[in-house]
């Protein structure tokens, strides 16, 4: 499987080898790799980074990553090539969803857990901790039992859906983003839900 990429680049987020940005379409590919181990389940863009996320659970990351560098071993805040986030971030355990907020990585691994890494100012870390972390493992929240089954990241919240339909979010919900109160929350809460006919 083949992955362009084009448009904006001045932090490497595009993974093409260079930080230059770019009208043409480019081939994106892990450092010292031609081809992708696995085939591409998910692509999540953020402000200056993108995550690439395979079907065999490995995370590829390019761009800026402050914060995140630390545990990947990397000497480098930019990245221009994608580079494996090591399991070891994750307690060993396989990714199975990623999001990317503008300066902020969000990741479910197949045990349920979650972890953040990056710049957190107003929440976006979830961990109740502002300023750039490597490394953030969440408490456990939301419903005993019930699987993560999909989150998604703004520029600079995230919301999380289990498999009973309960939702949870952090970061600046100052807009509602996260439902009312309106207000930035550093560590999840229940997003009050609706229904719509």
């Amino acid at each position: 499987m083949k992955l362009y990429g084009f448009g904006s680049n001045a932090s490497g987020q595009l993974g093409i080898g260079h930080n230059e940005d770019t009208s043409v379409p480019q081939l994106c590919h892990p450092v010292a790799d031609e081809e992708w181990p696995s085939s591409i389940r998910t692509i999540k863009a953020g402000g200056n980074h993108t995550l690439v996320l395979l079907e065999s659970g490995q995370l590829y990351i390019s761009g800026s990553i402050p914060g995140g560098k630390t545990g990947m071993g990397l000497e480098s805040d930019l990245i221009s090539h994608f580079h494996e986030v090591p399991h070891s971030m994750f307690g060993r355990s396989k990714v199975k969803l990623c999001s990317a907020s503008w300066e902020a990585s969000v990741i479910v691994t197949d045990d349920n857990d979650i972890y953040t890494f990056g710049v957190g100012l107003k929440g976006e870390l979830g961990s109740g901790n502002e300023g750039s972390h490597p490394q953030n493992k969440l408490e456990r929240f939301g419903p005993l039992g019930e699987q993560i089954i999909d989150l998604s990241s703004g520029m600079a919240h995230t919301l999380v859906i289990f498999s009973n339909g309960d939702v949870y979010g952090w970061g600046n919900g100052r807009k509602g983003q996260l439902g009312q109160p309106a207000e930035i929350l550093s560590e999840p809460r229940a997003a009050q839900t609706f229904p719509i006919s």
